[in-house]
């Protein structure tokens, strides 16, 4: 099976921004009306008590955290192309790195699979192969 990683630039390249910015992290191309799931690590800079970071794209928008780690959420794309922004608080610099983006299909098989132990990164997230 071929995965279609629809997130840019790639999952080993770590994108770094302030609090509260657009990321450059593009979700392309997409099909108009398929569900995705996107999948990254966060790594919150410094967070404060009472910190939250939360990803967005378009409407569709993860659980907030207070600290860092993996969030996962679902979004249904209405144009061939979208952007993944933060809302974050009571943190410096927020790191996002080791993403995926796939539809929710292919999601949902690629975990079903009884793969090899290396083809996950010990996060639970499918490598980009």
């Amino acid at each position: 099976m071929i995965i279609r990683n629809h997130l840019y630039p790639t999952a080993e390249q770590p994108v770094t921004v302030g609090a509260d910015k657009l990321t450059n992290i593009t979700l392309g191309d997409l099909t108009v009306g398929t569900t995705y799931r996107v999948s990254a690590y966060v790594n919150m800079d410094n967070p404060k008590a009472g910190a939250s970071c939360q990803l967005r794209t378009g409407n569709d928008r993860s659980q907030p955290i207070s600290a860092s780690g993996r969030v996962v959420y679902d979004f249904t794309a209405t144009a061939t192309g979208h952007g993944i922004s933060i809302t974050s608080s009571g943190c410096d610099q927020i790191r996002v790195l080791n993403g995926i983006c796939v539809d929710v299909s292919q999601w949902d098989a690629l975990t079903g699979y009884k793969l090899p132990a290396n083809y996950f990164n010990g996060d639970t997230m499918p490598k980009v192969i």
